[in-house]
Formats: structure tokens, sequence, C-alpha cells
């Protein structure tokens, strides 16, 4: 496993989902972090097929601020973006 990959695995591990545990641990409101979600989620793949979601949910790891979309399958795939760009 490159080191790459290894830096991803533990900021996946750290990544949360429901955004007032993210706001809670960033220091911000929930509201600031939802609102830094919509830039990120447009570059989200939206996955076809019966069952996929198609507007998949994003996990967030606080300390890095790497965004990771749940992946049809279960688990997070590769970071769209980092949500510390897009707050202010």
């Amino acid at each position: 496993m490159s080191d790459e990959e290894d830096e991803w695995a533990a900021e996946k591990r750290r990544a949360l989902k429901n955004e007032h545990r993210i706001a809670h641990q960033m220091g911000r409101t929930a509201e600031e972090i939802l609102s830094a979600f919509h830039p990120l989620k447009e570059e989200l793949p939206r996955w076809a097929g019966k069952g996929a979601r198609r507007n998949p949910d994003l996990s967030v790891d606080p300390v890095s601020g790497w965004a990771f979309p749940e992946v049809p399958g279960g688990g997070l795939g590769d970071p769209v973006g980092n949500i510390y760009d897009h707050l202010e």
C-alpha cells in the first residue's frame, strides 16, 4: 500500500457524516457546513442503476477537511475536494 493510500485510509477513518458533528469538531455551525457541501457535491459522480444513490452523502475528515462520497456498495470513495476551500 502506498503512502497516499495510507493517508486516505486514516482520513476516511476520521471522517464524519453528520453535519452537526462535523460542525462541532470544526468549530463551525451546521449551516456553514451544509453551505460548503453544495460546491463539493457538484463534483460528485451521479451513479445510475437500480438502487444506486444518485446524490450520495458526503463524509468529512474534520482534521484535514477532505470530503469523501459514499459509493455504491458501501464505503467511501476518493476525495472530491476540501471543505476548508468553501468555508469563509
